[in-house]
């Protein structure tokens, strides 16, 4: 669908105060005329009879080549066009539509027979969603890094108080920190104390401060 474009002072110009009300109306149909037709403006003579009914047709046409704002062609007369848009601009616009609509129900029927390659991330959920740290990209050409990462849940406790990411692993930090306070009370006053560290299999570090036994004089 073409639009005729017609500005707020349209009836206020020199020229269309130059020429009667029945020749306004011409130029208006005719100009509405040549935009559905896609003609820039051109209007054969012969068609004249077939965009308005006006009974004074040859005078009507007569004021608008006075005014200027047709001009008598050897088919016809040319309309001043500089308000509207060209016929080039026109399908410039519909071949971009048209293909914007081939591509959409090329979608849709990858996307109704269950191959999703090309679907929009942000609107099917069906989308694989790839890793997006390094910006992959789909087969459809669709930027991963749109696609929010689903969060980690949250790791289940180790029953046993082993290595684990839950709060299992927090007790057993926790009871190896007493074990090792415990561990490490200082000897007596004037005993020598004797150090023993041992390592863990958790990983942390048994430090043994105890006395040397009655009679040893090591």
């Amino acid at each position: 669908m073409t639009w005729t474009r017609l500005s707020d002072t349209f009836n206020d110009r020199p020229e269309l105060l130059a020429v009667g009300r029945s020749a306004r109306l011409l130029h208006v149909e005719a100009l509405v005329w040549s935009n559905r037709l896609l003609t820039d403006g051109a209007v054969p003579r012969g068609a004249l009879p077939r965009l308005t009914d006006s009974l004074e047709l040859e005078a009507d046409v007569a004021e608008l080549v006075d005014a200027g704002l047709w001009e008598a062609t050897e088919t016809g007369y040319q309309l001043d066009w500089s308000d509207q848009e060209t016929a080039e601009e026109v399908q410039a616009r519909q071949e971009v539509r048209n293909e914007r609509q081939r591509r959409y129900r090329h979608r849709k029927a990858l996307h109704d027979q269950g191959d999703h390659s090309e679907c929009d991330p942000r609107f099917c959920k069906a989308v694989t969603r790839y890793a997006t740290s390094n910006g992959q990209r789909h087969e459809g050409g669709h930027d991963d890094r749109r696609v929010t990462p689903s969060r980690p849940g949250p790791s289940r406790p180790d029953p046993k108080g082993g290595t684990g990411t839950g709060p299992g692993q927090g007790r057993a930090t926790a009871r190896s920190a007493r074990a090792t306070r415990a561990d490490a009370r200082p000897a007596p006053p004037g005993v020598e104390p004797t150090f023993n560290v041992t390592e863990r299999e958790d990983g942390t570090w048994l430090v043994d401060i105890g006395t040397p036994p009655e009679g040893d004089d090591d």
